[in-house]
C-alpha cells in the first residue's frame, strides 16, 4: 500500500553553465513581470500599444504578429482603425500562460 502513495521522481542532471543558464532566464521572465505589474499600476485601464510589447519583449512586430495569428495574445483593434492596442490583464495572461508553457516543454 506505501509504494501507491510514493511518487515517481525523476532527476535531472545540469552542468554549471546550465544552470546559470536556467537562473539568468528565470530572472528576465521575473523582470519582464515586474516591469508589466509596475506599468499596469499607472491605471488599469491603460492599453499597450506595439511598441510597448516590443520594448517589453525585445522583440519585433512581426514576432508579435505571429503570437496574434496563433492566438497566443489578445488584442484590440478598434473597427475602422489600424491601431492594434492589448490591455494589460491579456498581457500578463499571455505571460504567465507561455511560461507555464516553458516550465512543461523543459
Amino acid at each position: 500500500m506505501l509504494h501507491k502513495l510514493i511518487a515517481k521522481m525523476e532527476l535531472t542532471i545540469m552542468t554549471d553553465d546550465q544552470f546559470k543558464e536556467l537562473i539568468s532566464t528565470v530572472k528576465q521572465v521575473e523582470d519582464k513581470v515586474n516591469k508589466l505589474l509596475t506599468s499596469s499600476q499607472k491605471g488599469s485601464n491603460d492599453l499597450l500599444d506595439n511598441q510597448d510589447l516590443c520594448k517589453m519583449f525585445k522583440c519585433t512586430t512581426r514576432t508579435l504578429q505571429n503570437w496574434r495569428d496563433k492566438g497566443l495574445l489578445k488584442f484590440i483593434k478598434p473597427e475602422g482603425s489600424n491601431i492594434i492596442m492589448y490591455k494589460h490583464e491579456d498581457v500578463e495572461e499571455f505571460i504567465v500562460s507561455n511560461l507555464s508553457k516553458r516550465k512543461s516543454d523543459g
